[in-house]
């Protein structure tokens, strides 16, 4: 697993921190090959 892959994780399960989480999230709203990524994270996390 990859740092990009341990960060998507850490968010999916509620594991970063508050100013983590916050980060990541203004990432996730304006970076769209992030949004991507992440979405095929989440596919592959549940499947």
């Amino acid at each position: 697993m990859n740092e990009q892959e341990i960060r998507y994780q850490s968010y999916y399960t509620g594991t970063m921190s508050p100013e983590e989480k916050a980060i990541f999230e203004k990432e996730l709203a304006s970076n769209s090959s992030i949004q991507q990524e992440y979405k095929a994270f989440v596919f592959t996390y549940e499947g």
